[in-house]
């Protein structure tokens, strides 16, 4: 039987949580950068670039890789926001954070009662289809584990509904000892982590621009372990037992760059 400590837990999915959507403004001011604007102007000449600052009387401050270009108010036909134009260039580099909450089915020591896990990755986006980040996480399995780990994705093609796979791999940490009063022992043995890995096919719906709602079924292992000690008459017996999860995950989730 599982004891858990409750106070420890929630404040490190506080933690957690904080950190995951602190990254967020991060995110936004990174793909505000790939904004462009497009700038007619009344001789005939179109501008291409990021609007930095507009002034009424001054005019309109754009920028791109030609440097600095100060638009009068009366050389000013009309601006044209284009995120598209975006799309049909060779995107940038850019930051991206993805948040998930994921059930783990399976039968275990719980028997079918399914596991849940929360993961928060960020990372770069080398381009249109491929993601490579590291990740941080909270999940209650046998004990409740914190795992850190490398996530590379992979979109199979473009548009509004897009399929993709995934992969993790890295190590969780225990959170929590593992209640060991069905011995005669102490109550509380000493738990250890263990490797992880996770692949994933989902697929990534659009919402706009720069997010996107996740959808994904994969399989998840983690390896895990305590310290087992009795106490016979005058004799202690101790030795480590190691627990093989093997569950299969449905993750849902959300990405911004």
């Amino acid at each position: 039987m599982m004891t858990f400590t409750p106070p420890k837990n929630i404040l490190f999915l506080c933690f957690f949580i904080g950190f995951s959507f602190g990254l967020l403004p991060l995110q936004t001011a990174t793909a505000q950068q790939k904004e462009n604007t497009m700038a007619y102007l009344k001789s005939g000449s179109v501008l291409i670039g990021k609007v930095i600052e507009s002034d009424p009387e001054k005019g309109i401050t754009l920028q791109n890789d030609c440097g600095l270009w100060l638009i009068r108010p009366g050389e000013l036909d009309s601006l044209v926001l284009s995120p598209t134009l975006v799309n049909t260039q060779s995107p940038a580099r850019s930051f991206y954070n993805h948040t998930s909450f994921a059930l783990l089915f399976g039968e275990g020591q719980n028997g079918k009662e399914p596991y849940t896990s929360i993961t928060s990755v960020s990372g770069i986006q080398w381009n249109e289809r491929l993601f490579a980040g590291a990740g941080i996480g909270f999940d209650h399995l046998e004990w409740s584990t914190f795992p850190l780990f490398a996530q590379l994705a992979y979109v199979l093609f473009q548009g509004p509904v897009a399929p993709y796979v995934s992969a993790k791999i890295g190590y969780a940490f225990p959170l929590e000892k593992y209640d060991n009063a069905n011995y005669y022992g102490p109550g509380k043995s000493k738990t250890y982590g263990g490797i992880m890995l996770s692949p994933e096919a989902g697929v990534k719906i659009r919402l706009s621009n720069r997010s996107a709602f996740l959808c994904s079924l994969g399989y998840a292992y983690q390896e895990m372990s305590y310290n087992e000690v009795q106490n016979i008459w005058d004799s202690s017996y101790g030795k480590r037992v190691y627990t093989h999860i093997n569950r299969v995950s449905l993750r849902i989730g959300f990405t911004f760059n």
